[in-house]
């Protein structure tokens, strides 16, 4: 990604993100506190089976407002769509849509799906 599109994402982030996690007993308290330049990050880097999907996330987020709605955390509250979501996972909403970006720790903290 060029540095002028990375720049123009996070000057899209909502400023109110700080502050958005849901604390449990099983996050990792680094995680917790995770900024959009980690997210933007996470992304760049995501797993080859989440990579086309987080490109795609990435133009979104380029394009418009966009905020961390919670950090890393398992379960959550869900929604009327789907329950909570069990795995370790982020959740990002860009244009009025909840992204979860799941999550594994190998070595680091690696986005491997992403799910609308």
């Amino acid at each position: 990604m060029h540095a002028n599109q990375r720049e123009q994402i996070l000057r899209n982030c909502n400023d109110k993100w700080r502050g958005q996690y849901q604390p449990d007993g099983r996050a990792v308290r680094v995680w917790q506190k995770l900024g959009p330049a980690h997210v933007v990050a996470l992304l760049e880097d995501a797993a080859v089976a989440a990579r086309t999907d987080a490109r795609v996330l990435l133009r979104k987020m380029a394009m418009g407002p966009w905020r961390i709605g919670a950090t890393v955390h398992s379960g959550g509250f869900g929604d009327a769509a789907r329950g909570a979501d069990p795995r370790p996972h982020i959740t990002v909403q860009v244009a009025g849509r909840s992204h979860h970006l799941r999550c594994l720790d190998r070595g680091g903290l690696h986005v491997v799906q992403i799910t609308a």
